[in-house]
């Protein structure tokens, strides 16, 4: 966050979920990118990204508000 001049570490498989925020992949597919990349069950990944983006959120780097229509 280059307004705070924090620095947030990632770990691999949140750093591939991070590569995919880019506005066109909707969460259902991240998730399903994530179990198929690293042969975890679904209910865990669905655990994970929520967790995560909670935290990009609170940092102010994702808009879980944000729509591109």
């Amino acid at each position: 966050n280059k307004v705070k001049g924090e620095i947030l570490r990632l770990n691999e498989t949140s750093a591939f979920v991070w590569e995919l925020c880019d506005g066109t992949h909707s969460i259902k597919e991240i998730i399903d990118l994530l179990t198929q990349k690293y042969e975890v069950d679904r209910s865990t990944a669905e655990k994970d990204v929520e967790n995560l983006f909670s935290i990009l959120e609170e940092k102010a780097l994702i808009d879980m508000n944000w729509s591109p229509f």
